[in-house]
């Protein structure tokens, strides 16, 4: 009878620990389930977003960039540095300026009278062309170029061309001192299809002037390729809504043209922006047959362009990922998360994963960085360009290390923050290589052993340091939370109290630091036990 009682009262404590581990299987699979359905939508979105993010700036950077060559030459030509008469002069300048831009295939320049020179490379050997309006049409006289500042005359020709009726020289024409870019058209002296950024300025002797560089369709195809081993469905395309005209990677042509299975996509996408003629970032999704597609669709920064970014995917390529993430939970996975479980949590809380509510984990540090980035210095976001070297001298400087040692104290003192090292004032991201530290070890004992001498280990739990690799640079992160007893800067014999006002670090005298620390007393709480 004894037995049995025991082995019933057994009974009794197992029973309730299965029925524990049966309602948690059912409940992590419903949790899977409704985690599935409800991630879905925001999950394809934002991984969407973060494609598109990366492939826009690419491309608008691309732009803007040309937009500044140009922008460059227009003011040589207002400076009088550039003259339709002087071959040798604009041969030596732009030659120099293609070696180093393998994105052009030409450079052309003509004035209003319709004389012309344009700069292009055949077979290896850079070809000046020169054009003259003579008895109706126009005559155009070939050179090689070769360097330092000969010319060799090789060939003459005449023909209709007229410079002043193609695609580049009319855009220019609206509006001077303004970058435009053309549409894809046929160039006249190679035959392949192109695009031409254009630029006009007004001269004393010439009148209006207008430069143009020629990039290839083939050129810029490439910058499209975001898909190089061809392996999902997705879409990258330029748009442009008044040529009817797409370019992506693969295929460049008239939309109304378009016959193939990619058809009803793009199509789809030139309406979208017919509906909407400034789309910002939008990102939503449209049915063709059974399948549905998300795209975003964006306008270029160069609102002169004319072209559109899209980006489109089928939805279930999107969320592949996500359900072989969700779906494969087996039992010794449970059995395993159920253990696990607590230690995971006491892991994670012990390494800083968790914030202080202990119900999130932080977003990866580089998301970090580029949101401390995007809000710009204030109360909780401060940058410094190094680490220990002062830029104006070349040399290590205690007074650059306790420049940032000040902020670190400043938030503590304060609401907290981030400091970013390897960041200028403007927020361009320069890295920490002027510092010249062996390796990141160093780097960081660096900062750790600096923390410990002048504001004290004590306080470590406080201060979270860590480096941030955005290529090509090294970004050194100081996250700071509000410390619950007052944080000194030593320096020497001396201490020193900061607090933050604004976006800078203000040191406070002593009558200052005891009536902040009487304002701020229930957060001082604990100051009575610290000692």
């Amino acid at each position: 009878m004894g037995d049995f009682n025991t082995s019933s009262k057994a009974r009794s404590a197992i029973l309730p620990a299965l029925v524990l581990i049966a309602g948690f299987v059912l409940v992590l699979m419903g949790m899977n389930l409704f985690k599935y359905y409800k991630m879905k939508g925001s999950f394809s979105k934002n991984l969407l977003s973060s494609m598109e993010e990366k492939e826009f700036q690419r491309l608008d950077s691309l732009f803007k960039e040309i937009n500044g060559k140009l922008l460059v030459i227009k003011d040589m030509g207002e400076n009088q540095a550039i003259e339709l008469s002087d071959v040798k002069g604009l041969n030596s300048k732009f030659v120099a300026f293609m070696k180093n831009q393998d994105i052009f295939s030409g450079v052309v320049l003509a004035d209003v009278k319709g004389d012309e020179y344009y700069l292009f490379k055949k077979d290896g050997k850079w070809i000046s062309r020169i054009g003259r309006p003579s008895n109706g049409g126009f005559e155009f006289t070939y050179f090689e170029w070769i360097p330092p500042d000969k010319l060799k005359k090789i060939d003459v020709r005449r023909s209709d061309h007229d410079p002043r009726k193609r695609p580049w020289f009319q855009n220019a024409l609206k509006k001077p001192g303004v970058p435009f870019w053309s549409t894809v058209y046929r160039f006249f002296e190679k035959k392949a299809m192109g695009i031409t950024v254009s630029i006009g300025w007004n001269t004393k002797k010439k009148g209006l002037m207008i430069c143009g560089l020629d990039i290839s369709l083939k050129r810029l195809q490439e910058f499209l390729d975001f898909d190089k081993k061809g392996k999902n469905k997705g879409l990258l395309l330029l748009i442009n809504p008044e040529a009817d005209f797409y370019i992506s990677s693969k295929k460049a042509g008239r939309i109304s043209d378009l016959s193939s299975n990619d058809a009803p996509v793009i199509k789809g996408l030139l309406s979208k922006i017919k509906t909407n003629q400034s789309p910002s970032k939008e990102i939503d999704g449209f049915q063709i047959g059974d399948e549905k597609w998300l795209y975003s669709l964006r306008a270029l920064s160069d609102k002169n362009s004319g072209f559109f970014l899209a980006l489109a995917f089928p939805e279930s390529e999107l969320t592949s990922g996500l359900k072989r993430g969700l779906f494969h939970p087996d039992a010794t996975e449970i059995l395993v998360a159920i253990i696990g479980a607590v230690l995971l949590l006491g892991l994670l809380w012990k390494l800083g994963l968790l914030d202080r509510s202990g119900k999130a984990l932080r977003e990866p540090a580089i998301l970090r960085v580029k949101r401390y980035l995007d809000q710009g210095e204030g109360p909780r976001v401060e940058f410094k360009s190094t680490v220990r070297k002062n830029l104006k001298t070349g040399k290590p400087g205690k007074e650059i290390e306790l420049a940032w040692l000040k902020a670190v104290v400043a938030f503590l003192n304060s609401s907290g923050g981030a400091l970013l090292i390897g960041v200028d004032d403007s927020g361009k991201i320069v890295g920490i290589k002027e510092d010249g530290f062996e390796s990141e070890d160093r780097c960081l004992l660096h900062i750790k052993n600096l923390i410990n001498q002048h504001i004290g280990p004590e306080f470590s739990g406080f201060i979270h340091v860590k480096l941030v690799d955005i290529a090509p640079h090294l970004v050194v992160l100081i996250e700071c939370d509000r410390a619950r007893f007052p944080v000194f800067l030593k320096i020497g014999k001396n201490e020193e109290f900061y607090v933050r006002s604004g976006p800078s670090s203000m040191k406070l005298s002593p009558s200052q630091m005891i009536s902040y620390i009487f304002q701020n007393k229930k957060r001082y709480k604990d100051l009575k036990g610290r000692g």
